[in-house]
């Protein structure tokens, strides 16, 4: 299905919005990314919990390795490609 230049022009003007408003988007978003982490097979990663403010997703919690550390950043970061992350788990 082809679309009309206008089609387009309101497609990418809606894209642009929706980047410029990534802090609406990320709120709403913050849900599942707490269940991608809940989900997975690695078990420190149900202690890892997520906060978002001003644009930054804020991973905080505690885990036993820096595997699981930095695992919980890869999953998010592979969901949130935009999203600025900062890694606040700590190791224990």
């Amino acid at each position: 299905m082809e679309m009309s230049v206008s089609e387009l022009l309101n497609d990418t003007v809606a894209t642009e919005r929706n980047s410029a408003s990534g802090g609406a988007n990320l709120s709403g978003q913050l849900h599942v990314l707490q269940q991608k982490l809940h989900q997975n097979s690695h078990a420190d990663l149900r202690a890892v919990r997520i906060a978002e403010q001003d644009g930054i997703i804020r991973l905080y919690g505690k885990v036993c390795t820096f595997y699981a550390k930095q695992w919980a950043q890869i999953l998010i970061g592979r969901e949130q490609q935009t999203a600025r992350i900062e890694n606040s788990i700590e190791v224990a």
